[in-house]
């Protein structure tokens, strides 16, 4: 369980920083990076927790993943400045999948 907890936080924070980097890119691609994000970490805490207590992998976080991805990859920089927090979103994005996966594998292991 110790494990679990470590990749949970370790999410989470990756999560929190992929916010913060998606914050400072310009609307509409902000705000709609945004939401997802909150989705995605509403659904985990309202119910994928709940079913990881009982030994079932959530699959459908999923979906809302691939959103944010979408939008990252389809984004085109118009500044140097955008440049750099797309790339730095991007690397916090990637570091969150694997975190993600991380996660969703040691929970899979408990059971």
């Amino acid at each position: 369980y110790q494990d679990v907890d470590k990749r949970v936080t370790e999410e989470s924070v990756a999560l929190a920083a992929l916010y913060r980097d998606c914050s400072s890119l310009p609307s509409p691609y902000s705000d709609s990076l945004k939401l997802y994000l909150k989705q995605y970490t509403r659904y985990v805490i309202d119910t994928a927790w709940a079913l990881q207590s009982k030994g079932s992998v959530p699959l459908r976080g999923v979906q809302t993943v691939n959103k944010v991805q979408r939008l990252l990859y389809s984004y085109e920089p118009q500044t140097i400045r955008e440049a750099n927090i797309h790339k730095e979103a991007l690397s916090q994005y990637n570091k969150f999948v694997e975190l993600r996966r991380l996660r969703l594998s040691v929970i899979a292991q408990v059971y």
